[in-house]
């Protein structure tokens, strides 16, 4: 992540998954007081294995985090999943995606 945001959680296990599953990761996400009000992208990326059992990681994929005013703020920290979910359903869809792919093109 870059300024304004930061955070010192930067990986969740996602655990066994299927095709069509879905799960859910938290992250903690922080914004600088100072933080001007506007979309900002955060670089992702997913690390899983594949049906072969090899490493992969996906592409990177980035992710709006939006960052609202000082007095819309405090919604966002009284549910610190407002910030993330976003990043985190988009990175389970990609995820999700790159399995499908994997396995329809497969010629086993």
């Amino acid at each position: 992540m870059s300024d304004p945001l930061s955070s010192t959680d930067y990986t969740a296990f996602l655990g066994d998954m299927e095709p069509c599953d879905q799960v859910r990761a938290r992250f903690n996400i922080d914004v600088d007081p100072d933080a001007i009000p506007k979309a900002y992208s955060v670089k992702t990326e997913i690390e899983y294995e594949d049906a072969k059992g090899q490493t992969r990681i996906s592409d990177i994929i980035y992710v709006p985090a939006e960052v609202r005013d000082q007095e819309e703020r405090k919604g966002i920290f009284g549910n610190p999943l407002l910030l993330s979910a976003g990043l985190v359903i988009i990175a389970v869809l990609i995820f999700l995606y790159l399995k499908r792919r994997e396995g329809g093109s497969s010629s086993e």
